[in-house]
């Protein structure tokens, strides 16, 4: 589970945070220029997190960009 397929992250400035709650780093936020160099955003708190709200169909890996 990558933040690119949930619906619970969102940016605001320049930071990337979940609306669900969770916290995504130590603080709780991630900087927006991880998203904007096209970084793999996978955190260990996002695996089967019980609040997912997976926007859409899941990418296939063959068109991942992380």
């Amino acid at each position: 589970m990558s933040l690119y397929e949930c619906s619970n992250a969102i940016v605001q400035g320049d930071v990337i945070k979940c609306i669900a709650g969770h916290h995504l780093a130590r603080n709780g936020e991630v900087w927006a220029d991880r998203l904007q160099s096209g970084e793999e955003l996978v955190f260990q708190v996002c695996q089967n997190c019980k609040d997912l709200d997976r926007a859409g169909r899941p990418v296939p890996e063959k068109e991942r960009g992380w």
